[in-house]
């Protein structure tokens, strides 16, 4: 994989993907995918009927599954 902000169908065919519905007519799909290093995630369809969506990705590194954001860090866990 390349991350160079061109998507090929080659890159992501086996990736997992997940769809997210944010009104009538809008999915949103997430694709993610990962090597021993890397967590690479590709989003489509984040803008519908003149509305951007900007995607937050937080993770639990800890997995604490806490209900409120906690500062993660995330240079500590290579």
């Amino acid at each position: 994989m390349v991350a160079d902000s061109v998507k090929t169908v080659a890159e992501w065919d086996d990736a997992s993907m997940t769809r997210f519905t944010l009104g009538s007519g809008w999915n949103v799909r997430v694709f993610a995918k990962h090597n021993a290093q890397y967590l690479w995630f590709d989003l489509e369809a984040t803008t519908h009927a003149g509305t951007r969506l900007f995607p937050e990705i937080l993770r639990d590194s800890r997995n604490a599954k806490s209900r409120l954001w906690q500062k993660s860090q995330w240079w500590l866990h290579v």
